[in-house]
């Protein structure tokens, strides 16, 4: 796995996080997480969309958020 693609996702986890925190909208959380390149690999993104769609809330985007960092943990074997 590419050193840039895990920046820019912990860059954007990192955002997704201050816009559950401080402006308590998963759903601006969950735009900021949607398009990455990882969320696809991971086969994240019919969930992420779905979210999109139908609506979530801030238990929604952390799990997302958890799922994110175990697929970077399992491909990157850390």
């Amino acid at each position: 796995m590419n050193k840039r693609l895990i920046e820019i996702t912990n860059k954007a986890i990192m955002e997704a996080k201050y816009a559950l925190e401080i402006h308590y909208d998963p759903h601006l959380a969950n735009y900021i997480l949607r398009d990455l390149q990882i969320v696809k690999d991971a086969g994240l993104s019919d969930l992420s969309w779905a979210m999109h769609k139908e609506g979530c809330c801030e238990n929604d985007i952390l799990a997302l958020i958890e799922y994110i960092e175990k697929y970077i943990k399992k491909e990157v074997k850390i």
